[in-house]
């Protein structure tokens, strides 16, 4: 990506290898355990999809949100049966008005509600489940928040309330907290960063680390991690025991950037997609491109791979799933070995595999 120095302050404001079982990558000088597994389509998916961007199966139901028809259709996140996928609703209106919303930070599926966060005027949406099974798209309550929530990343649960990440500004914190009435009940660490990681900004302006360190965001209990979409590092905070917080530095580097004439050239050959906590194991997705046999990117969509990364709560790399698939996003079902994913290179996005023992 490539972004004119000029217009990169604008800009910024409105942002909210294949190896076969039985090789490895080194961290560390330890061997991580590679293991190839192929991508099978969703069985009986039929939708046309533009760019997927999410995918959240509960029980017998499954949500989605389509990136790239987004900004042309009513609404914001889709709802199907599962594993049927008989469309059932299409939720959060797009608009401006009292109960619609540009763009969502994310959404959380409870035993009865849906709870989504909203970009640019940040709020709250609550549907009752059972009303958006019946085809009931309007929000039961919408809760307002604090003008600084607006740039919110990846809106999650946890044991005390909600999180999101930010990447607004280096004030506000890493981590922001929110309860369910409207207020920011805490603000938590700051980006992990290494002077020689703002060196090699050069002349770049210096407000560039928000950008650049935004990340993907899980949580489960008192644990959020992040994963940086334009690098490799992996953070790990527990929000009542600071000690046990973990930064994994991978193989391929923090986010960095590159100077070519008036404009930055952001590194999207790498980062985390999404991310999961199952159990006591956090499952990431990372994606990077294939290099070609000058050792140059091959920056065509194609070319994209993607690993599915295992660690635990110290921060130990421990295995890593190596797909067939580019894939952008998935979710790890009851059983915590099947996995419903999106391909958003295919015709039919939806896909599916299963984890070997």
């Amino acid at each position: 990506m490539k972004i004119n120095a000029v217009a990169f302050l604008c800009t910024a404001a409105l942002l909210g290898g294949f190896v076969s079982c039985g090789g490895g990558t080194s961290l560390a000088g330890r061997e991580v355990p590679e293991v190839a597994v192929h991508v099978e389509p969703l069985p009986g998916d039929t939708l046309m999809l533009g760019y997927i961007g999410s995918v959240t199966v509960r029980d017998s139901l499954l949500f989605l949100v389509d990136y790239r028809r987004a900004g042309q259709a009513d609404a914001l996140v889709q709802l199907y049966s599962y594993p049927a996928l008989r469309p059932l609703c299409r939720f959060v209106s797009r608009g401006k008005g009292p109960n619609e919303t540009l763009g969502i930070s994310g959404y959380v599926v409870d035993d009865d509600s849906v709870r989504v966060f909203t970009m640019v005027a940040p709020r709250m949406f609550v549907y009752g489940l059972a009303d958006l099974v019946r085809g009931t798209r309007l929000p039961a309550r919408v809760i307002p928040y604090p003008e600084e929530c607006g740039e919110a990343a990846g809106f999650c649960r946890t044991d005390s309330g909600f999180v999101f990440g930010s990447f607004s500004d280096e004030s506000t914190g890493r981590i922001v907290q929110i309860d369910s009435l409207g207020s920011v009940v805490g603000r938590y660490y700051s980006i992990p960063y290494r002077p020689e990681d703002v060196e090699q900004l050069g002349s770049a302006p210096g407000n560039m680390i928000p950008y650049l360190w935004q990340a993907t965001v899980a949580a489960a209990g008192a644990k959020v991690v992040l994963g940086t979409k334009l690098g490799d590092v992996l953070e790990i905070y527990n929000l009542r025991d600071s000690t046990r917080n973990r930064v994994v530095r991978g193989p391929d580097g923090p986010p960095e950037v590159k100077r070519d004439g008036q404009s930055f050239i952001f590194g999207l050959k790498k980062g985390y997609r999404d991310l999961k906590i199952v159990g006591d194991r956090i499952y990431a997705l990372y994606r990077y491109e294939r290099q070609s046999e000058e050792g140059e990117a091959e920056s065509a969509e194609e070319n994209k791979m993607s690993v599915l990364r295992v660690f635990d709560f110290d921060g130990n790399w421990l295995k890593s799933y190596v797909l067939d698939r580019p894939l952008g996003c998935f979710d790890m079902l009851a059983d915590g070995r099947t996995v419903v994913a999106g391909d958003p290179t295919a015709e039919y996005q939806l896909c599916t595999f299963t984890l070997p023992d």
